[in-house]
């Protein structure tokens, strides 16, 4: 996700829920709050056909690359939204949800989400809860993901 995973690919690594499971409560305590926020619901079709055409012809690991894509969107903002949403629904969907229901959870995180860099003050704010997301969101494949994320292309 390009904010919020800044550090991460597009599209991250999932070996499988058996590992996420192990990931989510070591080293923190197990009773991780549920929901602080609503739902995370795929979204369909807010790219244009010529970012996944861009997106396709970039190496995987040329951030300023894809980024170039992204910024070139029609609708830039709707476009890179869908494609965080999406991956982020795929990891939830994969096992993460008590992670993210940690980080979301987090103090700060409600001050972050008005924050001009999102993602570095969630990182440096729910440091603990944001490895702890990322940790489990690591061992998701990303052919697991990709069919969710391509939703963001089609009509």
């Amino acid at each position: 996700m390009r904010a919020l995973l800044s550090s991460a690919s597009c599209l991250v690594l999932v070996a499988s829920s058996a590992s996420c499971e192990s990931a989510e409560t070591a080293g923190y305590d197990a009773a991780i709050p549920t929901r602080c926020t609503e739902p995370v619901m795929a979204l369909r079709g807010r790219c244009g056909s010529a970012t996944v055409e861009c997106l396709v012809a970039c190496a995987r690991e040329d951030v300023a690359c894809q980024s170039a894509c992204l910024d070139a969107d029609p609708d830039p903002a709707g476009c890179t939204q869908c494609l965080d949403v999406n991956e982020l629904a795929c990891y939830l969907d994969e096992g993460c949800v008590r992670q993210w229901d940690a980080l979301t959870c987090c103090p700060a995180y409600a001050t972050c989400v008005s924050s001009a860099d999102f993602a570095a003050c969630v990182e440096s704010s729910c440091a603990r809860e944001w490895e702890l997301f990322r940790g489990c969101s690591s061992f998701v494949d990303p052919a697991t993901c990709e069919p969710i994320v391509r939703a963001c292309f089609s009509e």
